[in-house]
């Protein structure tokens, strides 16, 4: 009676904190940006006046929407108006693995032909999205969960220069924790496959669950 009774305290408790931890999720952030050390490759205005072009992300794993991320960016630059913008996904990722995107943005593989990336370091395979501003902001829902990958931006000449911006460490992987430092030069993409991985907290919190299961097993055969 008394492993009953603790059992179902057990189990109520993680069910408790469990349905908490994913009715609060947290966006993991970060941002890389044209400064010194900062992570981001940038010619022409982009580099050289301050302050120098940024990007930013926010990442969430939606509870409305179990198993999606909802991936937010923001490219700001002080002059010359993003012309586009390109998101690396993985080779696998396809329209099919799209719930909600900004709109004009195309899917496809990228590289300098016709000068229409210049700069770029090599091809790249991902999203592209159109740009207009100083400050443009890009959002993207898969079903995809977050790695560390690359971005690729430009705009039109500065004089006789081309005016582009990548990360530092373009074309380049890391298998880091999405939750933890970001790994020098790389931001948030989409992963290679569907998530099935709970957020930090739950992660967590299910260890604890399989924990106090064990122990409950224990006292059975004691």
């Amino acid at each position: 009676m008394k492993t009953t009774l603790f059992r179902s305290f057990v189990i109520g408790v993680c069910l408790m904190i469990c349905g908490s931890a994913q009715a609060l999720p947290v966006p993991i952030t970060g941002s890389i940006d044209a400064t010194s050390g900062g992570g981001m490759t940038a010619t022409g205005a982009w580099g050289e006046i301050a302050p120098e072009a940024k990007l930013s992300w926010a990442v969430t794993a939606l509870t409305t929407k179990p198993g999606f991320w909802m991936y937010e960016y923001t490219f700001q630059v002080p002059e010359k108006e993003l012309s586009h913008f390109i998101l690396e996904t993985s080779s696998t990722f396809t329209v099919a693995n799209l719930s909600s995107v900004t709109g004009g943005w195309e899917l496809g593989t990228w590289g300098t032909e016709g000068n229409s990336n210049p700069g770029m370091p090599e091809e790249l395979y991902g999203l592209k999205f159109p740009g207009s501003n100083l400050l443009d902001g890009f959002l993207v829902v898969t079903d995809r969960a977050p790695m560390w990958g690359s971005f690729y931006a430009k705009d039109g000449r500065d004089g006789t220069d081309d005016v582009f911006a990548y990360n530092a460490s373009f074309g380049e992987h890391s298998s880091a924790s999405i939750s933890g430092p970001a790994p020098y030069g790389l931001i948030l993409v989409p992963d290679t496959k569907s998530t099935s991985i709970p957020e930090p907290g739950s992660a967590l919190l299910l260890g604890i669950g399989f924990l106090a299961m064990a122990g409950m097993r224990k006292r059975r055969i004691s």
